[in-house]
């Protein structure tokens, strides 16, 4: 929005499939990390995970904002990706991860760990995350 892309590209496509939200990152040099007393450790780590919840509302916030303003605009139009675009990216997503993860041991390992935590990530959005969106946007009563 604020750079206005917008107004040149008035095409607003959903379901955002590159990240599902934002998150901030902390990079320490380990072997300053390593000379630090836990309790610096704690105040860096609390700090972190503090900066990193004010960003995701702040983040949740804007965007709700912006769709509002987006929906609103006549020149815009909201899209949402045709199944088999969507379809077509995850299958080519597997091939890549599949290519990589025999690229060597470690890779090999860290692939079969993010793909069992998927997994197990998938079923419990769907019973939480998923269930709870769909309850969420059933319409409320209005005050009478």
């Amino acid at each position: 929005m604020a750079l206005g892309l917008h107004k040149v590209a008035p095409f607003y496509y959903y379901p955002g499939f590159h990240e599902p939200g934002t998150a901030l990152s902390l990079v320490v040099n380990k072997k300053l990390w390593d000379s630090l007393k836990a309790t610096e450790r704690s105040f860096i780590e609390t700090a972190a995970v503090a900066e990193n919840s004010k960003m995701l509302s702040e983040y949740n916030a804007n965007n709700a904002a912006a769709v509002e303003i987006l929906a609103e605009d006549p020149e815009v139009k909201i899209r949402k990706f045709d199944d088999t675009i969507v379809q077509s990216l995850h299958k080519v997503t597997g091939e890549v991860l599949a290519d990589t993860s025999r690229i060597d041991g470690t890779t090999r390992r860290v692939h079969d760990s993010f793909m069992n935590f998927r997994a197990a990530a998938v079923r419990w959005a769907d019973i939480s995350e998923r269930a709870y969106l769909n309850a969420r946007a059933l319409p409320l009563p209005t005050a009478q």
